[in-house]
């Protein structure tokens, strides 16, 4: 039992590090890559760009909303912010004020590159439907 829920907890983590890079890239190489280039950009890389964006913006609102109003929305966050749920390691009283940075900023590029992912995966599918259609 105890071995499963390590293996679950491996993957999780690898899971979260995955869509952090994943993040990373798309906020720091993909789009100022484009953005410079001045290149039209193609359906597929403007639905990314667009997911990414929201996956961005979730998460700020959300914290936007707890900061003016001190409540939660968790039954709702959880499906719209998966990442969200890392922040429980940041949720200790003795956390340093890195530790909490770090832990939201993980959250955020995570967050930024699951979503980059679900807008590639919904360019492809288009992509493909447009194709066949034509």
């Amino acid at each position: 039992m105890i071995v499963a829920q390590v293996v679950v907890a491996l993957l999780v983590s690898l899971l979260f590090l995955i869509l952090t890079v994943a993040g990373f890239a798309v906020i720091f190489v993909y789009l100022p890559r484009h953005l410079r280039s001045r290149l039209p950009l193609t359906p597929m890389q403007r639905t990314i760009g667009w997911f990414a964006l929201v996956g961005f913006l979730v998460p700020v609102v959300f914290e936007a909303k707890y900061a003016v109003t001190r409540t939660e929305i968790l039954s709702l966050s959880v499906w719209v912010w998966p990442s969200s749920l890392m922040l429980m390691a940041v949720g200790d009283r003795s956390a340093t004020a890195a530790e909490v940075v770090a832990g939201f900023t993980i959250t955020h590029l995570s967050n930024v590159g699951l979503y980059a992912f679900v807008g590639w995966v919904f360019g492809w599918v288009r992509g493909k439907t447009r194709a066949k259609s034509t």
